[in-house]
């Protein structure tokens, strides 16, 4: 008799990470002031773009953040 095999390779369906772009420019030209960024949830080799819901919330990237330039005069 053969012994059956202990391991078989199986599909997954592959996980869906965040991705984030590249900070905008800041919201004003002097003082306080916000940057913004597309976080996109994507899956795959080719980075197809999928919903929100398809990645972990709780891991999501910022999608705005402060800045500061000289103050202005």
């Amino acid at each position: 008799e053969t012994k059956p095999a202990s391991m078989q390779t199986c599909q997954q369906p592959e996980c869906a990470s965040w991705q984030a772009g590249p900070w905008g420019q800041c919201s004003v030209t002097c003082g306080q002031g916000y940057q913004l960024r597309a976080v996109k949830c994507i899956i795959g080799t080719y980075m197809s773009v999928v919903d929100d819901n398809d990645c972990n919330a709780a891991t999501r990237p910022t999608d705005t953040q402060d800045c500061e330039l000289p103050s202005c005069h």
